[in-house]
C-alpha cells in the first residue's frame, strides 16, 4: 500500500466508512492482476462497480462502510465514492472522495465522488462518478476532502 495510507484492525464496534474484508481485498487482486496498468485497473473497477451497484437514495445513512454498500449493492453517491476510493486503494491507485458543489452541467449540487491520481510521468487526476455513471466526468467545483470529514459524516448521519 502506498505509504499515504494506514492500515487499522479494528472488530465491529468502530465504524469507519473506509473499512475492508477479505472479499473487497480478494476482487481488487482479481481486477489488479487483470488490469495491465494503473489506468487500466481504475477503468475495470469503474465498470465493475457501475455495473453492480445500484442507486438507492433510501439507503442515505444506511451504509455504514464500504463493505456495507458492497453486501447491499445500493447507496447513494457518498456511499458509492467511498467503496469506489477504498478499493482503488487497495490497488495501489492514489483515490479520495471529493464534496462536489457544482457537477458537469452547471448545476448546484450537494454531491460526491472519487478523485483519482494516475502518475505516469507526469501527475494525471480523474473524477470517478458511479453516481453518474462517468469516468473521468468535468463537474466545474469540487473540493478534495479528508478521510476524517467523510467518517464525521457518515456518523452523523446513520439512522
Amino acid at each position: 500500500m502506498l505509504n499515504e495510507y494506514s492500515l487499522s484492525i479494528n472488530d465491529h464496534s468502530i465504524i469507519n466508512p473506509f473499512s475492508i474484508n477479505s472479499q473487497l481485498i480478494d476482487i481488487s487482486k482479481k481486477i489488479s492482476y487483470i488490469g495491465k496498468t494503473k489506468l487500466h485497473k481504475a477503468l475495470i473497477l469503474f465498470d465493475s462497480l457501475d455495473n453492480y451497484l445500484e442507486y438507492d437514495y433510501r439507503f442515505s445513512g444506511y451504509n455504514d462502510s464500504a463493505i456495507g454498500t458492497f453486501n447491499f449493492k445500493k447507496g447513494v453517491c457518498l456511499d458509492m465514492a467511498i467503496l469506489y476510493t477504498t478499493m482503488a486503494r487497495l490497488m495501489d491507485i492514489s483515490s479520495y472522495v471529493v464534496d462536489v458543489n457544482v457537477d458537469f452541467q452547471g448545476k448546484k449540487v450537494n454531491h460526491a465522488c472519487s478523485l483519482i491520481t494516475i502518475v505516469n510521468g507526469l501527475s494525471r487526476y480523474y473524477l470517478v462518478d458511479i453516481a453518474y455513471h462517468q469516468f473521468n466526468v468535468k463537474h466545474k467545483v469540487y473540493k478534495i476532502k479528508p478521510d476524517r470529514y467523510w467518517i464525521n459524516m457518515v456518523l452523523n448521519n446513520r439512522k
